[in-house]
């Protein structure tokens, strides 16, 4: 968005354009003169019948630093447009989409908010975190409940939980992202204690609250204040201690490619789905499938990963042989990739730039890169948000009956257990090990089986157009493997839909296991039959139909019988 006319002389000013985005009204757009180092969104006051022009000074005189580019974004109103409030959220959403698209590399991006433009654009940064690097608010509006400001705007009850103050005392960008707030005290439309208790949810450190004595409501665009408040969203944003977006570190993604993070529980077909990308021309995996970074750095902090591989790496080192060997050559080929794995761990907290380095080693402009881990299954939503804070994003979340994967994963940990699965002792071991997760009573809580509270979380932060489910049971048909491959975007492809990977010992469940396993996991079952509807494949119903033998009048209405 910069443009090449060379610094602005003294005086001049910062000219708009008008661009229209979406379903709203025009937008104000000021284009930086200067290579572009910080983008602003801002969303305009006034509810019912604002317009963006009533930031157009404050916008210029902000855009006249000029290595800033300004949007003053318009959104549908109820008066003039006789929109909803879910229309103007979904404008802010828009908008947001559109000033994120083409940002430059290095540059960053702020969310500012006037008035009741402060909801649209907290709204904004809570749907879509990735990529932002603060917020600006002036005389916010984060309360909406009986008497508060926009209750013209929003008259339905329903809509109070779409309160700020509500919403992001539990929202993982709090403390994530800086956040400035200018507020007069002599505000008598939206009371400056809104703004202090909005503030008190933020850990100091990453929230700055200026008050301004005996300014009212609109302040920052009227003298004598304006320019004080355009000075200090200024200094906000070249503060120097602010953390970059972690998408734009060192390493980054080459234009044009897009993440594919492939989840699911163990034994639900991810190393099937590596092997179909890895083979597709579209599509760079790295060598190792399962990266295990995400899961590692953030909760439950699934470090078992990254412990079995410095002992490999410790055992390795012990072996090799103090004289020049030829055998130390295969020794230390492993060594250095597990050096190379570990190194994506060796950056600061924050600093995704060593993983996005060993993820794109090797890429030869294709159009994908693709992570496949199926444990990031067990991360929250700022897990999630983290790892669409990096770049175009993109996920696939595969799903398996239940019980069926749960003793497949059995199955494997008995074997690696050094258990000879052919061996008299292996079904014993298996059936030990069921009986043993059934008595700790965490069934209905396990994270990798645990399908609804994944998808809730990651739906928390990413848009649900940019998530795909597979159901296991269906993924090897060549129509799942067309409709995948139309969502990632790449070329149809004919898939090896007869071919299983690391299938494990086929030892068949016994009657009574079942009947324990299923009802540990009775829950999902039914969580899927919620979300999916006849969509869930038919081998989860008549599994699930057991239940009936104990529980038949739950299973039959589940069942729709």
């Amino acid at each position: 968005m910069a443009s090449t006319d060379g610094p602005p002389m003294p005086g001049q000013e910062t000219a708009a354009q008008t661009v229209y985005i979406g379903r709203g009204p025009g937008s104000l757009l000021f284009p930086s003169r200067l290579p572009e180092t910080t983008r602003i969104l801002a969303f305009h006051g006034g509810g019912v019948d604002g317009a963006p022009d009533m930031l157009a000074p404050f916008c210029a005189r902000l855009a006249a630093r000029g290595d800033i580019t300004v949007l003053a974004a318009g959104y549908r109103t109820p008066e003039r447009d006789g929109a909803g409030l879910e229309d103007m959220l979904a404008d802010a959403e828009q908008a947001l989409e559109w000033c994120r698209a083409d940002l430059p590399p290095g540059a960053e991006l702020y969310l500012f908010g006037a008035s009741f433009g402060g909801l649209l654009a907290l709204h904004a940064a809570v749907e879509a975190p990735g990529g932002i690097a603060g917020l600006i608010l002036m005389n916010p509006v984060t309360d909406i409940g009986p008497g508060t400001f926009p209750d013209e705007v929003v008259p339905d009850a329903r809509l109070v939980g779409l309160s700020p103050l509500q919403r992001h005392a539990a929202s993982p960008i709090v403390g994530r992202l800086r956040c400035f707030i200018a507020h007069g005290d002599a505000d008598t439309v939206v009371p400056l204690a809104s703004s202090q208790g909005f503030a008190r949810l933020w850990p100091a450190s990453r929230c700055e609250i200026k008050v301004f004595p005996g300014a009212g409501h609109g302040f920052f665009t009227q003298p004598p204040h304006s320019e004080q408040a355009a000075a200090a969203v200024l200094d906000f944003v070249a503060a120097p201690e602010r953390p970059r977006p972690a998408r734009r570190k060192a390493g980054g993604l080459p234009g044009g490619t897009t993440l594919v993070y492939g989840i699911g529980a163990q034994k639900a077909g991810t190393s099937w789905l590596y092997e179909f990308l890895a083979g597709h021309p579209d599509c760079h995996c790295p060598e190792l499938k399962e990266l295990h970074y995400f899961d590692v750095i953030h909760p439950p902090h699934e470090n078992r990963h990254h412990a079995r591989r410095v002992k490999a790496l410790q055992s390795l080192s012990a072996r090799l042989a103090e004289t020049p060997e030829p055998a130390n050559q295969r020794i230390l080929d492993q060594i250095a990739r597990l050096v190379e794995w570990l190194c994506i761990h060796s950056g600061p907290p924050g600093d995704h730039g060593p993983y996005l380095s060993y993820l794109m080693r090797g890429h030869a402009g294709q159009k994908l890169a693709c992570d496949i881990t199926p444990s990031y299954a067990v991360l929250d939503r700022a897990g999630f948000a983290d790892m669409d804070s990096l770049g175009p994003a993109k996920f696939v979340f595969i799903l398996r009956d239940p019980v069926g994967r749960l003793w497949s994963q059995i199955r494997m940990m008995v074997e690696g257990k050094g258990i000879d699965p052919d061996g008299p002792d292996y079904a014993p071991a298996c059936i030990a090990r069921a009986r043993h997760l059934v008595k700790s009573g965490r069934l209905p809580t396990l994270l990798r089986a645990h399908y609804e509270r994944t998808l809730t979380e990651l739906e928390a932060v990413v848009p649900r157009d940019r998530i795909h489910t597979i159901f296991y049971e269906d993924m090897f048909r060549q129509e799942s493997v067309s409709a995948l491959c139309a969502f990632l975007g790449i070329a149809d492809r004919p898939a090896e839909t007869d071919k299983r990977v690391n299938l494990g010992n086929p030892l068949p469940i016994p009657g009574e296991i079942e009947t324990m396993l299923l009802e540990g996991l009775q829950r999902h079952y039914e969580d899927a039959f919620a979300r999916f509807g006849d969509a869930v494949p038919q081998a989860w119903r008549d599994r699930y139909a057991g239940l009936g033998r104990t529980r038949p009048g739950l299973v039959g209405r589940l069942l729709g019988r």
